[in-house]
């Protein structure tokens, strides 16, 4: 059974790299996804969402206008520690993920979990997961040498979350240009070394929304992009190996 947890933060505690910093305009790009991802669960009845907040903005607000779901859970996370937002909006992200994977009820220590930038939607992502994983598997985008890893959705098992993802924030320093992109590499990167199995998306995952970063939209230009990328695409797909890199 997988579950997505969507990541949002109203008022941005830390700007750097955003480009959409207003709330209200934020506000409205997660409600846009949002209506979007409780539709998708509508028509996959094994599929959980998870909306977690941490500016303290009220979650009604995110959800108005939405039909009552029992797939979406809504967590507020209190906002994060000073020393965490001096280390960047990536840092900040971490320090959510570490306090909502807790409360997500019900999961088995294999379920998948998926973490996505809340304000984007992947209308594809039935076809992004791959069939089978190892107990403590982790999923990702990533460059084939694993220098840098897509960290607008990332999944792991239970297990592969607590085993090879937690306390990221500290590592963080976007000041320094350490992005939570590059601590996801080096993460993996370790993972794979000790045995863990690492797999690339079954298909690479489609975007719809804007980027918080450039402000530019995820939809534009699609066509062409996938085709250009066809080649690379087929190279990427499966596991991945410590004999990649």
């Amino acid at each position: 059974m997988p579950t997505v947890i969507l990541t949002a933060t109203v008022r941005p505690q830390a700007e750097t790299r955003l480009a959409v910093t207003d709330p209200a305009v934020r506000t409205a790009e997660y409600q846009r996804a949002l209506r979007r991802w409780v539709q998708l669960a509508g028509d996959w009845p094994d599929l959980r969402l998870v909306l977690a907040e941490n500016s303290g903005a009220d979650l009604a607000d995110l959800t108005r206008g939405l039909p009552p779901s029992d797939r979406l859970l809504l967590v507020p996370v209190p906002p994060p520690h000073a020393a965490v937002v001096t280390r960047g909006k990536g840092a900040c992200e971490a320090d959510l993920l570490e306090a909502v994977l807790p409360r997500i009820p019900g999961a088995d220590a294999g379920d998948l979990i998926l973490k996505c930038t809340g304000r984007l939607f992947v209308p594809n992502l039935r076809r992004v997961l791959p069939d089978n994983r190892d107990p403590r598997a982790v999923v990702v985008r990533a460059t084939v040498d694993l220098s840098y890893v897509d960290a607008r959705l990332v999944g792991a098992t239970r297990a592969g979350w607590l085993h090879t993802l937690t306390g990221m924030a500290a590592e963080v320093d976007e000041s320094s240009d350490r992005w939570l992109e590059h601590v996801l590499a080096r993460r993996l990167a370790l993972a794979l070394a000790s045995g863990t199995t690492v797999h690339r998306f079954h298909s690479p995952p489609r975007y719809s929304g804007r980027s918080g970063t450039h402000g530019g939209d995820y939809g534009k230009g699609r066509r062409l992009r996938a085709v250009l990328a066809k080649p690379l695409e087929a190279a990427l797909r499966g596991p991945l190996s410590i004999k990649q890199f």
